[in-house]
C-alpha cells in the first residue's frame, strides 16, 4: 500500500505505513535490483513530504 501511495504523488499519507513496517523489506521493493536502496529511497521521499 505504502508503494502504491508513493507512486501516486501521496508520499506523506505512506509515511504512517512505513513506521508501521520498520525496516522490513517485503512487497514491491524485492523485485527491484537493490530492493534496500528503493525502500530507503521511497521512505525517505514519504518523510520529506510529511515534514
Amino acid at each position: 500500500m505504502a508503494h502504491g501511495l508513493i507512486e501516486n504523488g501521496r508520499p506523506a499519507q505512506a509515511l504512517d505505513l512505513f513506521r508501521g513496517m520498520g525496516r522490513e523489506i517485503a512487497g514491491p521493493w524485492i523485485y527491484y535490483g537493490n530492493p534496500a536502496a528503493v525502500f530507503d529511497a521511497a521512505r525517505t521521499k514519504a518523510a520529506r513530504a510529511a515534514a
